[in-house]
This record gives C-alpha cells, sequence and structure tokens, in this order.
C-alpha cells in the first residue's frame, strides 16, 4: 500500500451568476493522491484544518470508506459509505464536515483517488 503519485490541483472558479451549481472553495487543495486499497488503508488522517476531502473510485471494485476509527472486520455491513466502481465517489464538505481519519477497505486491490483541501 502507498502513493503513486501526487499533484497539485486548483479549487474551481467562482463563475458567479453565470456559473452552473457546484461547490466552490475559498482555500486551495491541497494534492490528488491515488493511493492503492485493500484492507483498512489510511486515506486520510485526522486533520482539524480540513474542509474539502473528495473520493473516487477509479477501479472495478467496491471501496468502502470508515470514517473514524478503522473497522474491525472490513465486510460490508460495517462501512460508513460505500462507493460503487467506476467512478462512485463521496465529497466531505461545509455541508457534512469530517476532520477525523478516514479509512478505506476493498476486496481485491483497488484504486482510490483522494483530493483534501483545507
Amino acid at each position: 500500500v502507498g502513493y503513486l503519485f501526487k499533484r497539485p490541483v486548483q479549487a474551481p472558479e467562482n463563475l458567479g451568476s453565470g456559473g452552473v451549481g457546484f461547490n466552490t472553495l475559498t482555500s486551495p487543495m491541497s494534492s490528488t493522491t491515488i493511493i492503492s486499497v485493500l484492507t483498512n488503508t489510511i486515506v486520510l488522517g485526522g486533520l482539524p484544518s480540513r474542509s474539502y476531502g473528495l473520493f473516487v473510485n477509479d477501479s472495478a471494485n467496491a471501496i468502502y470508506l470508515y470514517l473514524g476509527a478503522a473497522s474491525g472486520s472490513t465486510t460490508a455491513r460495517n462501512y460508513t459509505v460505500r462507493l460503487n466502481a467506476n467512478g462512485g465517489s463521496y465529497e466531505i464538505n461545509s455541508e457534512n464536515l469530517y476532520t477525523g481519519p478516514v479509512f478505506a477497505s476493498s476486496s481485491a486491490a483497488s484504486n482510490l483517488t483522494v483530493t483534501e483541501g483545507f
């Protein structure tokens, strides 16, 4: 388990009244990281200054996110959020802000793209 690559990303620009409905961030993003997930892999550490997080499943297997302590079991019944295969996503934002650790599990090696903002 490890980081495959990191690259900086820009927050979306505010398009004013001509923009479409999407979240506008007031702070810059950190980096986007692709993480290889298998069993109880930490994908974000707890960070009180977090204001945004985005998780996108880039694999053919479902990925299960655990907000809080890692699950003692990786069965589907213990997950917090299920990310469906091939693009399932979950966003942490001002409506559901969570600053604690996030763990992920999958039934087979899977790629998870994670973006975090402060």
